[in-house]
């Protein structure tokens, strides 16, 4: 049996990518910088997928060229996002005022930096290359048998699933969270694919799980990255020495912020490791 739905979800993807860059390029706001960011995030799934259905896909221009436009988006797009958030974080109850307003004034600063180089990559984006690519996801993948489609999405989550199972044993460390949530995101995007081909209840409960995952390291992605950007404009004293009130600010926030991780892979662990979740699929 013949399916076309692969071919079908991957232009969706690439044309919501278009969409909101084209929306950037008239009047971009910082909701649109973060669609875009979350389009490249599913693209970057939809590539992975693609690469296992087609093993010469990684080879060609297109992919190449198309990755590493993304790429360059998806950076300068981070920092201004970050920056936004970093902006909002100052508001926290806790951090003294002098403090918060040092830490305004260089994200302000920065953003002066940030938003024209971003408008720069926009206004010279070259949407050509992706829409080949959606030419190419119509033509190539078009013939893909539904059964092997079923199968490869399959096959991607649970390898997914075993190495966030694998991530969450040993040290607990902020990079392996890092590395967990680009997996979720490959779980949850094929996911949904998988659910269009061959709705399952397992299957829904299981993105539905992962999505809530997803949120809960994404806050806490964004709170460790304005804790670290805290640390730049801790108040010293004339010896160079932590002043009494940010020594103990900080010493407090090293404690929650443990703990938060510690809280962080239990959870994990309690999700991923449970050999039913596989099973059930």
């Amino acid at each position: 049996m013949r399916n076309n739905r692969f071919s079908d979800f991957c232009r969706k993807r690439i044309k919501s990518f278009l969409n909101n860059v084209y929306k950037m390029q008239i009047s971009g706001n910082a909701k649109t910088v973060h669609n875009i960011r979350t389009d490249i995030k599913k693209l970057r799934s939809v590539f992975v997928l693609a690469k296992m259905l087609d093993k010469n896909f990684a080879q060609t221009s297109l992919y190449c060229n198309s990755n590493k436009a993304l790429n360059r988006i998806f950076r300068t797009a981070g920092k201004i996002r970050e920056a936004q958030l970093i902006l909002m974080s100052t508001e926290v109850p806790g951090i003294p005022p002098d403090i918060a307003d040092n830490i305004k004034a260089s994200v302000l600063d920065k953003l002066e930096t940030y938003r024209p180089a971003f408008t720069g990559l926009i206004k010279g984006f070259d949407d050509v290359q992706f829409i080949e690519l959606m030419n190419y996801f119509k033509k190539a993948f078009k013939k893909t048998e539904l059964k092997k489609t079923r199968q490869t999405c399959f096959k991607l989550i649970i390898r997914e699933i075993k190495k966030i199972q694998s991530l969450t044993d040993g040290n607990q460390t902020a990079e392996k969270l890092h590395k967990i949530r680009k997996h979720l995101k490959n779980i949850c995007t094929t996911g949904i694919l998988l659910d269009k081909l061959r709705n399952n209840k397992k299957l829904n409960d299981l993105i539905r799980i992962c999505e809530g995952e997803e949120t809960k390291l994404g806050n806490w992605h964004d709170k460790m990255m304005f804790d670290e950007y805290l640390l730049e404009f801790q108040t010293l004293d004339k010896n160079g020495n932590l002043t009494s009130g940010s020594e103990k600010f900080n010493s407090t926030n090293e404690e929650k912020n443990s703990e938060l991780l510690r809280i962080l892979f239990a959870d994990l662990k309690k999700i991923f490791n449970n050999k039913i979740i596989i099973k059930s699929l």
